[in-house]
């Protein structure tokens, strides 16, 4: 049924994404209903676009990723009848 429609649509000269303006703009819509949920995609929808990246600017920056090496000890023994160590990087 709706490639049906859709094909009239396009044969027509209609607009094919209907209220939307592109398949853009639709794949946006189907991802906000689908993964965001009615009443916080309705509040997103309302924003414009400059209030949306004024938001997004004033997220805090994430920290720098620093590496540590770190010894574990283990309750495995070894032949010598000591705890196992490992070493390993702690991100």
């Amino acid at each position: 049924q709706f490639e049906k429609i859709r094909d009239e649509e396009i044969l027509e000269g209609g607009d094919i994404w209907g209220p939307f303006g592109s398949d853009e703009e639709w794949q946006l819509a189907k991802w906000l209903i689908k993964n965001v949920g009615h009443t916080q995609a309705e509040k997103f929808l309302r924003l414009g676009i400059a209030e949306l990246l004024d938001a997004v600017d004033q997220l805090p920056r994430s920290m720098d990723w620093k590496c540590e090496c770190i010894t574990l000890t283990g309750d495995i023994r070894n032949s010598d009848g000591h705890a196992q160590t490992e070493e390993l990087e702690l991100w």
